[in-house]
This record gives structure tokens, sequence and C-alpha cells, in this order.
């Protein structure tokens, strides 16, 4: 009598061209809410604000339509002119902001060698800077490791 393997298993290996797996991948992404692939857990780093806002298009706009708990992307940006270890925040590939120099220090290195983060928006406030009553927008996420 076969066992399970000998009978449901082919032992042909199937050469699939790059495309094929990338888009299985994006599949696979899509199937859980938030984007993420299945089976990974979600370890809390801590709560973080983003910084730089102000000079990106539209990430005011897409930040005011945002839900609590919405999945941010994190993504390195080491060619930053101003900062080469530089994390950005992106939403559905509009540019947030970014994670404050004196926060990410550690996460730069741990996302170079490989590991993947993501933010969960929390919320945002109007907070007020300098003694001539401007203002600005501060927002606010959980920041996540997958593993």
């Amino acid at each position: 009598m076969k066992n399970y393997r000998e009978k449901h298993m082919s032992k042909e290996l199937i050469n699939l061209p790059p495309s094929a797996i990338e888009g299985l991948s994006q599949r696979l992404d899509k199937r859980k809410p938030g984007g993420l692939a299945p089976f990974r857990r979600e370890i809390y780093l801590g709560e973080y604000a983003l910084v730089g806002m102000r000079y990106h298009e539209k990430s005011e706009q897409v930040i005011l339509g945002l839900e609590p708990d919405t999945v941010l992307k994190l993504r390195r940006e080491p060619k930053n002119e101003y900062d080469d270890g530089a994390i950005v925040v992106y939403y559905s590939g509009t540019k947030l902001g970014y994670i404050s120099k004196s926060e990410k220090k550690i996460l730069s290195h741990l996302m170079d060698a490989g590991k993947a983060f993501i933010g969960r928006y929390t919320g945002r406030e109007s907070v007020e800077v300098g003694s001539d009553g401007k203002r600005m927008s501060v927002v606010h996420l959980k920041l996540f490791m997958l593993d």
C-alpha cells in the first residue's frame, strides 16, 4: 500500500518564472487583512511619531483619511541626502513621512539585515510649536517587527 506522499505528491520539480512567484506572493499577501503574509507574527516594538510630512505632497490628505489600525509600510531609504539611515513610511504608494532620527538607528540596522517592519496608524494630533502659535500635525503609529 502506498503512503500519502507516494500517492499524492509528484517528485517532479516545477520551474516557475520569477514573475509567477511574484504574482503568487502578492496574492498570498492580499489574503489576510492588512496585506500581511500568512503565518507571520507581529512583535510590538513601541509607539513612534512621523516627521517630515510637510515635505511630501498629499501626505496630509492621505493621513486625514486613515482609520485607526491601518497598516503602513516601512522602507529603508539609504540614499536619502540628509540621513543615510532614513526609514520612510508609506500608505498605498504615498510617502507619508519618516521615522524620526532619534528613534530609528537600531531599526535601520535591522532592516538592512533583512528584518521586515510595519506600522499601524494610531492617530494624529495638532501641537503648538514655538511661541508664535504655529501648529504642527503629529502622526502616531505603533511599530511591529514581522517574524
